[in-house]
């Protein structure tokens, strides 16, 4: 053991592929499994098992996630934000908010890669596909959503379109957090 974070010898390595689609919370409940699985290996035979220090080149520190890491800014390309909702679910969802002051929790998106044709954050449609965006390259789909403050119902397809159907339009301006 070390005094600092994460520094210490390691006796055992594991590696996984992320999944395309795979949100953090997914992700972190395939680690927990395999970190488990690596633990109980380690302490079946410890002798087989030889600490190896932790090379300096590469360590870094990832700092806790804050509210404005969830923050979305539509400026980055769809595929960066896209990736970004997925990261932060179901933690810290990423947050927009619309014209009326409304703060929307999103869920699950996709990047569409045709061009916007319109300012970064502009709602382009509202249809039973989802809520299309126009960010700095490409379009965001997003697929699930939560009112914030709301009754926090998840809500996607034809709900999703219903619910914001009332409070948004096409040409509606989306802003970060």
């Amino acid at each position: 053991m070390e005094a600092s974070l994460d520094t210490g010898p390691v006796r055992l390595e594991r590696r996984t592929r992320i999944g395309v689609e795979e949100t953090g919370g997914e992700l972190e409940a395939r680690l927990a499994v395999l970190g488990a699985q690596a633990l109980l290996e380690v302490l079946e035979d410890l002798g087989a098992h030889r600490a190896v220090p932790q090379p300096e080149a590469g360590v870094c520190y990832a700092s806790k996630l804050t509210r404005e890491d969830a923050e979305l800014d539509f400026a980055e390309d769809a595929s960066a934000l896209a990736r970004r909702i997925r990261a932060l679910v179901p933690r810290l969802p990423a947050t927009v908010t619309t014209p009326d002051g409304t703060r929307l929790k999103l869920l699950a998106a996709s990047a569409l890669e045709d061009a916007a044709n319109a300012a970064p954050g502009t709602i382009l449609a509202i249809d039973r596909a989802g809520l299309s965006i126009a960010t700095g390259a490409g379009r965001l789909r997003v697929t699930a959503l939560q009112i914030a403050g709301g009754k926090g119902t998840r809500l996607a397809g034809p709900d999703l379109a219903n619910a914001l159907g009332q409070r948004l339009a096409a040409g509606d301006e989306l802003v970060r957090g």
